[in-house]
């Protein structure tokens, strides 16, 4: 029988002791980074918004996990998410259902409270794909030219290197972005501390006036080990409020051409590539039939419902797509089936709810990461449908039951957890 339970101070050393096996490429081995590793632990210990948690078999732990308390930005609804992250079990107790045992506790846990989404990073996409998580936005990894970026080199003013003082004043620029932008979440004064902490990375900023209204976190680093000349740029996070906070940042970068062969953004953008005189990525690829390769491109953050219980409560005031209809939901959710089933419900004017009577005009069968896919606006019931992955009673309401759950924009997330 497992136990599952938060975790005390004096858990912390089997507890790393686990992750190390598990991410053996994460954790150092020397006594400095282990006191490093313990120390950091018992700080998480302390925040609010995190809860570390571990899974015990006859009273020794197995496994591990981290959740995180979050807002987040649902087209302009703050709404909470949890989020799941740092999953490891012991490498003697694998394939012993010890990691479902985790994702199951941590699905009910936030259920339980109302959490309209879960949300993680995950290492296997399919394995979590399997519990019901759907594929969020896509993530490119631009690698151009500095000296290609498409910017006017005289907009490099107010501009400056930020402080630990000043974490605050960058906090409050990112807490009006996410006030605007769907699919971000609330930062915690920690999130911005821990990653002004880590000692690679530069935080630039711009400040015009008295309000700090765009910064750039960025790292140099080394392209070869023979020639320590050979460096890139790689733009960890760049956030604006306007389109001239964007113009003074990237002209920033374009100068640092005399020092640096690439820069290398990780964007949810997938526009960002107009501002390059020459998008082709530094890898210079081409396929079939003369298509130039301008990013990598991959999957990142999935995002799983908790309960349709919870979406009718927390988007009661939401307004979803106009149409007039009563849906047949038919969820399927292998995973945890008591989440899964029939639902009707009754969509007027663009709100939703529980029908509570008559018959439905269209019935909608989908499975649950999928369905998470579309609510978060991450992909449509039109591409599912297109690609046989939904199926309609009557392919005649597809307009419109697309046009309910659509949203005009995928999520952003530049939350690393």
């Amino acid at each position: 029988m497992s136990d599952i339970r938060l975790l005390t101070l004096p858990d912390l050393p089997r507890a790393l002791e686990i992750r190390q096996k598990a991410y053996p490429i994460f954790e150092g081995r020397t006594p400095e980074s282990q006191q490093r590793s313990l120390e950091r632990l018992a700080m998480q210990l302390e925040q609010s918004h995190l809860a570390l948690y571990g899974l015990f078999r006859d009273d020794e732990m197995a496994g591990v996990m981290k959740l995180f308390d979050f807002q987040m930005n649902f087209m302009g609804q703050a709404v909470p998410v949890g989020g799941l992250s740092g999953v490891a079990v012991d490498v003697i107790d694998k394939k012993k259902g010890v990691a479902r045992e985790l994702v199951e506790f941590c699905q009910r846990h936030y259920e339980e409270r109302g959490y309209l989404f879960t949300a993680l990073y995950p290492f296997r996409p399919d394995f979590y794909r399997q519990m019901g998580y759907g594929f969020g936005s896509k993530m490119y990894e631009y690698r151009v030219d500095p000296a290609g970026l498409r910017v006017n080199r005289s907009a490099r003013q107010h501009l400056y290197h930020a402080t630990m003082a000043e974490l605050d004043e960058l906090q409050a620029c990112y807490q009006r972005l996410y006030q605007r932008t769907h699919g971000l979440m609330a930062h915690s004064r920690y999130l911005f501390r821990d990653f002004h902490d880590h000692q690679d990375n530069h935080f630039l900023v711009y400040r015009p006036g008295t309000d700090v209204e765009g910064y750039l976190v960025y790292r140099f680093h080394r392209l070869s080990d023979d020639n320590f000349l050979r460096q890139e740029i790689h733009v960890r996070e760049m956030m604006y409020e306007h389109p001239a906070a964007l113009e003074a940042m990237l002209a920033f970068l374009q100068v640092q051409a005399d020092q640096v062969e690439q820069v290398r953004f990780i964007s949810q953008d997938p526009a960002l590539h107009y501002r390059f005189h020459d998008p082709r990525d530094a890898a210079q690829r081409l396929f079939p039939s003369v298509n130039h390769q301008i990013a990598a491109v991959g999957v990142g953050l999935m995002y799983r419902l908790t309960s349709v219980p919870n979406l009718l409560h927390s988007l009661r005031d939401h307004r979803f797509g106009r149409g007039k209809l009563t849906l047949q939901l038919e969820l399927e959710d292998d995973f945890m089936p008591e989440y899964g089933g029939t639902f009707m419900i009754r969509c007027e004017e663009g709100q939703i709810r529980a029908a509570n009577n008559g018959a439905a005009d269209v019935k909608l069968r989908i499975q649950m990461a999928d369905f998470s896919a579309v609510l978060m606006g991450c992909t449509n019931l039109a591409d599912l449908h297109r690609l046989g992955l939904v199926t309609l009673s009557d392919p005649t309401w597809l307009e419109v039951v697309d046009g309910l759950f659509r949203l005009p924009q995928p999520p952003i997330c530049v939350t690393p957890f």
